[in-house]
């Protein structure tokens, strides 16, 4: 991935993964658990992968198989903590701090506002959105 680009790493998410989260012996090394995903998406991401014949095909795969990956995930989380994201990631604040605008995380803010659709927080998301737009 090129880290260069805010939408490749929001640490913010890792709002997810420390709920889970130890120290090994040495207590050097931070272990967390990613958030759990369906065992058939897996496989068919895996599959997918499998079949890749050339480099660009690859990055196509990856970041489909990413993509649905962080979608399936994302049915399993707390939504109350999907919704504090949005709100600290589209806070103008936030944003202002890190030089950055909504369209710096388009990869990252639909997958998690989609994941909302149904809740009592999608009226809000949508609000957030707007703000921004």
């Amino acid at each position: 991935m090129d880290w260069s680009k805010p939408d490749e790493l929001n640490l913010l998410t890792n709002v997810y993964e420390r709920k889970h989260q130890r120290l090994n012996a040495e207590s050097d090394i931070i272990i967390t658990l990613p958030c759990a995903t369906d065992k058939d998406t897996l496989e068919r991401v895996l599959s997918n992968i499998e079949q890749i014949t050339n480099d660009e095909e690859a990055r196509e795969v990856l970041i489909g198989g990413l993509e649905e990956l962080v979608r399936e995930s994302l049915k399993t989380v707390d939504p109350n903590e999907t919704i504090d994201i949005l709100r600290w990631g589209l806070d103008p604040r936030f944003l202002k701090m890190q030089t950055a605008t909504v369209a710096d995380y388009s990869a990252i803010v639909p997958l998690l506002a989609n994941s909302l659709e149904g809740t009592a927080y999608y009226k809000e998301v949508e609000e957030l959105l707007y703000q921004n737009s």
